[in-house]
């Protein structure tokens, strides 16, 4: 059993935060194997889509992630 210590600086944790993190990482990469594998309804956009439009679009995205994670 684990010792939790009271802290009034902290909200708290809700009790099925970590299992219910699990089962979302579960399901996203099971959708993911799925899609590429099976379905392909995602990677399509690799034929219609070209590279020179594709990497400025991932390095702006990339961009503003950062900018976002930062700010968090």
């Amino acid at each position: 059993m684990a010792y939790h210590q009271h802290r009034d600086d902290l909200t708290g944790e809700h009790r099925l935060g970590d299992a219910g993190q699990v089962a979302l990482a579960s399901l996203f990469g099971l959708v993911w194997l799925l899609d590429s594998s099976v379905f392909r309804y995602t990677t399509f956009l690799n034929e219609v889509v070209p590279v020179y439009v594709r990497i400025p679009l991932a390095i702006g995205l990339l961009a503003l992630a950062a900018y976002l994670a930062r700010g968090g």
